[in-house]
């Protein structure tokens, strides 16, 4: 399958700026945007170029001396880039092969999706392009490099960065799918994990609950209150004691009652031994 990589992808694409020195008042290449152009440069292609022109809308601008390398595996590759007037020559070399070069002598401002350099049927191994700008022919001193394809295996694909495409898009689609389902699923058994534990909290609670509600509720039951046994009545200056209150039987030849008889029998002769003597 073929994978098209950016130019600001540093896994595969250098670009050798120069010497380290920062800041670097005249960089042998500038990373430039359509969002932030080289002020300073000569070529505006951001500018001109329709949407879409230029890929990921980034390129690299470099000038005479400047010199890249692009390290990939795979059974062929393509370099592509923007051809402008007063172009730069090129050349690439491949591995060990012998020097290609690229120069652009027409009269157009720009040639958007121009191939530089391309190479077919190589081994499955991996590779070194590299690059040098000359000046050319017609005093060219630029060259803008915007992004390369690469024909690979599909097994040795492991990842993809922002900055690369597989030309398969339905592979794209399948591999974006992946983290938003794992993460579906993980979530789902977390949430239904949490319900699971706060319904076994909740039914562990109840009888708990029952208990402590048992232990602390007042008892229904009513207590009678003691109820002092009616006054005696007087007989004959003794007092008699309501023996109906006191022991609601229907049985009246109970000791209470002989006793009670005995006493009122008292009574009665005591009170006919006070009464005075009849005339």
């Amino acid at each position: 399958m073929n994978l098209t990589i950016d130019d600001t992808n540093s896994t595969y694409f250098f670009f050798d700026e120069g010497p380290a020195v920062f800041p670097n008042p005249n960089p042998l290449w500038v990373a430039a945007s359509v969002s932030n152009p080289c002020v300073y440069c000569s070529a505006q292609p951001g500018k001109i170029g329709s949407p879409g022109s230029i890929f990921n809308d980034t390129w690299q601008d470099g000038k005479t001396g400047a010199t890249g390398t692009f390290k990939f595996q795979g059974s062929a590759v393509y370099i592509y880039g923007i051809d402008i007037q007063g172009a730069a020559n090129i050349s690439f070399v491949l591995d060990s092969n012998l020097p290609v070069y690229h120069s652009y002598s027409g009269v157009s401002a720009f040639i958007f999706n121009s191939l530089f350099f391309g190479a077919q049927n190589l081994q499955d191994i991996p590779h070194t392009l590299s690059w040098t700008l000359n000046l050319s022919n017609k005093n060219g001193t630029s060259a803008l490099f915007d992004y390369a394809i690469i024909t690979v295996d599909a097994g040795n694909v492991t990842t993809d960065s922002p900055s690369s495409t597989a030309a398969s898009s339905n592979d794209r689609h399948s591999r974006s799918k992946v983290g938003p389902i794992v993460s579906g699923v993980v979530g789902g058994i977390f949430g239904l994990g949490l319900i699971v534990l706060m319904v076994v909290w909740v039914l562990r609670r109840r009888p708990n609950q029952a208990r402590v509600s048992e232990a602390t509720e007042p008892s229904t039951r009513t207590v009678q209150p003691f109820v002092e046994a009616p006054e005696a009545r007087q007989t004959g200056g003794s007092k008699t004691m309501d023996i109906s209150f006191m022991n609601p039987s229907p049985r009246r030849d109970g000791p209470a009652v002989s006793m009670m008889r005995q006493t009122e029998a008292r009574s009665e002769s005591a009170y006919t031994e006070s009464l005075p003597p009849p005339y």
